[in-house]
Order: structure tokens, then sequence, then C-alpha cells
């Protein structure tokens, strides 16, 4: 004989905790709430259940959309309106609402990487000291994945000017400095590309090898740069 109470099959389970919740406050109430997480808290409260995954979704998406104007308009006020008309006409002209169409949030960041690989685009017709200018003030609150935007612009920049180089010694140093960087920023398509291109086959080699063994994780001080160092060429700079 069971000492467990008998359980009717027909009595209903208790409702889960997120669907009362849900079914307490209205959906614009919950989007309210969620418009206030960190996008970790946006990524687990997404795997609640299906309603939080549609408002964790619309939450994310109108967020960040809002950020990268917010970031737009940052940029265009710090730019002279008669010296660079043209870029902001055209950085004004990256921002895509139909972001706030996206389906999963994984389609919600290739969104914004699209977005910032346009304004980067765009970025990289300023001059250097601008770019550094631009950096150093900064603006708080960045879109998903714009932390490094300048950073990247200036990289990009400095491999336009490496490319173009004759003297093989210097392209081979500059690029040295830029896949490093790259490394350091944990952009490792971006370091895989500079890595290619150092002429030096005991370099390259030290290049991809140091990707390997980083790749997935934090990147403190790749093994390359003690073999920079060891050749006396320490002035590694992003701002130079």
């Amino acid at each position: 004989m069971s000492l467990l109470p008998k359980i009717d099959s027909n009595t209903p389970s208790p409702p889960k905790r997120e669907n009362l919740i849900t079914e307490k406050l209205s959906p614009e109430l919950l989007n309210k709430m969620f418009s206030y997480l960190d996008r970790s808290d946006i990524q687990s409260a997404s795997l609640v259940s299906r309603t939080w995954n549609a408002i964790a979704r619309d939450s994310a998406s109108h967020k960040e959309l809002r950020l990268i104007k917010a970031f737009v308009e940052f940029v265009c006020r710090q730019l002279d309106r008669e010296v660079h008309s043209a870029q902001i006409a055209a950085i004004r002209n990256t921002v895509d609402v139909s972001i706030v169409k996206n389906d999963t949030l994984t389609q919600i960041k290739s969104s914004v990487l699209a977005t910032k690989e346009k304004i980067i685009k765009v970025l990289e017709e300023l001059d250097h000291e601008k770019l550094l200018e631009l950096k150093k003030t900064g603006v708080k609150n960045t879109p998903l994945l714009f932390d490094d935007i300048f950073d990247q612009t200036i990289l990009n920049k400095k491999l336009y000017i490496a490319r173009q180089r004759t003297d093989e010694a210097a392209r081979e140093m500059d690029l040295l400095d830029i896949f490093l960087h790259w490394l350091l920023l944990k952009n490792f398509d971006k370091a895989n590309e500079v890595a290619h291109e150092i002429p030096n086959e005991k370099l390259k080699n030290a290049a991809l090898s140091d990707i390997s063994s980083l790749e997935g994780t934090r990147p403190t001080q790749p093994h390359l740069v003690n073999t920079v160092m060891h050749k006396g060429k320490n002035s590694l700079s992003i701002s130079r």
C-alpha cells in the first residue's frame, strides 16, 4: 500500500512561474522590463519560453536599433558639417530599421554586424587624427559589437597603407603590428587574413600558430610578440 497521496489525473499541474508572470503582466510591460537587462540576461531570458523569446527578441532589436542611431548621431555631431557633409549623409544612411524584423537573436547580431561594416567603410574616409579624436571622445553606451569600431577602422586604414609599401621590411613590420592588434581584439578572421600576407615564412607560420592556439580564448601576450621584441621592434601601437 502506497503512503503517497493519490493524485487525480485530471488535476491540472501548477502553472510554471514564468507563465504566472506572463499572465499577470502585459507584453508591453514585460518588454519595458526586458529593456533594462544586459545582453547576457536577454539571452538567458529568451530560453525560458516561446513568449519570453519573442519579447526578448523584440526588446533586443529595438534596443540595438536605438543604440545604433545614438552612435551614428554621436559621430555626426563630432564631424564638421562643411568638411564632412558627404560622410555625415553616408553614415546616417547606414542605419537599417529592418533590424527589428529579425526572427532570432542570432539574426539581430548579424544585422548589427552588417551595419557596423557599413559604418566602418564610411569612417575609413576620415583622416587618422579624426578617428583617434572620435575614439578618445568615445560614447557611453555602444551597440552590440561596436566597442572596437574605431580600432577596426584604424587597422583597416593601416592595412591599406601597408599594402602600398614597396619596402618589404617596412611592410613586414606594419603587417606584424596590424596582425597582433587583430589578435588582441580577438578578430581571428582578420588576423588570419593579415598573417597570410607576412612575407617572412617563419613569422607567418608563427602568426598562424598563434591564431590556432589562442582562438576561443582570451589572448594576453601572443608568442609572436616575443619574436618581434627580440628583434628590437617593441613600439607596436594602434595610435601610430
